[in-house]
């Protein structure tokens, strides 16, 4: 029936005041659903959209709702880029309710207000295929997740940093520092994977 059946609401929306099973817009929380929509369709990347709303000291959904009391650690109280990708394909923000029913997902659509369009979602989708395929190279060693950061003990990244030559220069890099560079949640550590398998 596209009712809202559950805890709290996606950011950017808040139950009804009288009618139950319904939500409605939550206009302080869906300007910056919006923004972040807006900044995707420019081609700005979920990672440099987290930084730039904690830069801003945006509270994150959980902080927002009031669920993110206690938490620690490197990444509590701040915006991530799976947030921020979890958002873009969120198809409540176009309108549309999605339900697990007999172990498949049932949509029904224009339940409640949408915040964006579903041009603007449609595009954001398309840009979003097309990043995860230019990404779609991945690096695999025998040590990839048991070497960890000494300062914020999260488990260092592979990456590649081309050289001119264009011949490949892979480097393990501290993920909460790649993540949150702007929030000075740790400092950059970068060690040549050759260094670490010699």
């Amino acid at each position: 029936k596209g009712l809202f059946i559950g805890g709290k609401p996606m950011y950017g929306y808040e139950m009804h005041p009288t009618e139950k099973n319904k939500i409605v817009v939550d206009e302080e929380a869906a300007i910056i659903v919006r923004r972040i929509f807006s900044m995707a369709l420019e081609g700005i990347s979920g990672r440099q959209i987290a930084a730039a709303l904690n830069a801003e000291k945006i509270p994150p959904p959980a902080v927002y709702a009031g669920l993110n009391q206690g938490r620690t650690g490197p990444y509590a109280g701040l915006w991530s880029s799976e947030r921020i990708a979890e958002m873009l394909q969120n198809q409540t923000y176009i309108g549309n309710m999605r339900s697990e029913e007999r172990k498949d997902w049932v949509i029904v659509e224009n339940t409640h207000e949408p915040l964006v369009s579903k041009d603007t979602f449609e595009k954001v989708q398309l840009l979003i295929q097309s990043r995860r395929y230019t990404r779609s190279r991945t690096y695999d060693f025998l040590l990839k997740g048991l070497i960890f950061c000494h300062e914020c003990g999260y488990p260092l990244a592979v990456v590649n940093r081309k050289k001119p030559s264009g011949e490949d220069c892979l480097y393990f890099l501290c993920r909460t520092y790649q993540r949150f560079t702007k929030s000075g949640v740790c400092t950059a550590h970068a060690i040549k994977e050759e260094k670490v398998t010699r």
